[in-house]
């Protein structure tokens, strides 16, 4: 069901002009229903927040020293 889901996500995307990879649809969705927040710096989560409000994005930036 979650793929099916990720692939409504990303048809309601393309419906909006934003074109997302079904790939981060699916891992949105898997956080939802999951309750856990997806850590990326990858803008096309901005456009899925737009689209799913349950999710959460934190951009986290790995520093190497």
């Amino acid at each position: 069901a979650t793929w099916k889901t990720a692939g409504q996500v990303s048809a309601e995307a393309r419906t909006r002009g934003k074109t997302l990879h079904l790939i981060d649809c699916y891992l949105a969705r898997l956080a939802i229903d999951h309750q856990v927040a997806v850590l990326t710096c990858d803008r096309h989560f901005e456009t899925l927040q737009a689209l799913l409000p349950h999710l959460s994005v934190h951009c986290v930036s790995a520093t190497h020293t």
